[in-house]
């Protein structure tokens, strides 16, 4: 269970605004349109940065998702060389207010699995909700959902984590889109490190 610092990075938009070789960017963080603070920062060579000032489709591909998750897009990473496994967050307008966390009477209504047929190319995919937290996260209300998406009945060729919380009146989600539960580990260390580092 994480703290409440390690999640701050759900309360920001990252603009990266030049990227330097070695993955060294320049970042913009940006709160209620105002950048408040400019900094520098790495990311491991294996990974790709998407920010709100790139174009999205780079790294959400499926129309359906923007369908899914509420707010808008507001930074991600995606592995270079398998596009498939990726991270993003999705976030409510700031003057957007939520009393609460979605209905999620029918967690299955909050599958990517479309997202992640567009990024493998792979058709006809089913998607099993294998994990369900309703207290994922220390300090605030958080919700963490995990997915296997199957093929032919018994295949597992990839999975989804994703966590849903309300905090400062604004519904974020932060998605992990991986085709291993090794590499979603390894993704989600490099992710909340990125924002650490950026805080």
């Amino acid at each position: 269970m994480r703290t409440l610092s390690t999640i701050f990075l759900i309360l920001i938009f990252i603009s990266c605004k030049e990227h330097k070789k070695n993955n060294k960017y320049n970042i913009n963080v940006i709160e209620h349109d105002t950048i408040y603070k400019r900094t520098k920062t790495h990311l491991d060579i294996k990974y790709t940065l998407i920010g709100n000032n790139d174009n999205p489709t780079e790294i959400v591909l499926s129309e359906k998702t923007n369908q899914i998750i509420q707010g808008k897009f507001g930074f991600g990473m995606f592995e270079t060389k398998k596009p498939e496994n990726k991270a993003f967050i999705f976030q409510t307008d700031y003057k957007f207010k939520v009393d609460s966390l979605p209905e999620l009477s029918n967690p299955n209504l909050f599958s990517l699995v479309n997202e992640f047929e567009k990024s493998t190319s792979e058709n006809n995919l089913k998607s099993v909700l294998i994990e369900r937290d309703d207290d994922a996260l220390t300090n605030v209300k958080a919700y963490k959902l995990t997915f296997a998406f199957i093929k032919n009945k018994k295949d597992t060729i990839g999975f989804q984590n994703t966590y849903q919380l309300v905090i400062n009146n604004r519904f974020s989600s932060i998605n992990y889109l991986n085709e291993s539960r090794e590499n979603y580990i390894e993704m989600e260390k490099e992710f909340e490190g990125f924002v650490l580092r950026v805080k």
